[in-house]
């Protein structure tokens, strides 16, 4: 069993809504959102501070991917310690 939820994709005319697999390594900013927990807006600024780097693959360059592992090592690197 995975720690991961799974999450629906976006969808696209004539397609069905894939849910994000544990095993999938690249995510859309939106399934990105719906695992994390943070808003889609929030995300993107995120990405433009530099902190959450994207990947564009070739021929796709209004695509943005999020690396699960990128997002998981931001998630890391965010915790507060209180006392």
């Amino acid at each position: 069993m995975s720690e991961y939820p799974q999450v629906e994709s976006e969808t696209k005319p004539n397609r069905s809504p894939r849910p994000a697999t544990t095993s999938q390594r690249l995510l859309t900013v939106k399934q990105a959102s719906e695992l994390s927990g943070v808003p889609v807006r929030s995300l993107w600024d995120v990405i433009a501070a530099g902190k959450l780097a994207v990947v564009r693959l070739p021929g796709q360059t209004r695509r943005a991917w999020i690396d699960r592992r990128d997002l998981d090592a931001l998630i890391e690197q965010s915790r507060e310690v209180r006392c």
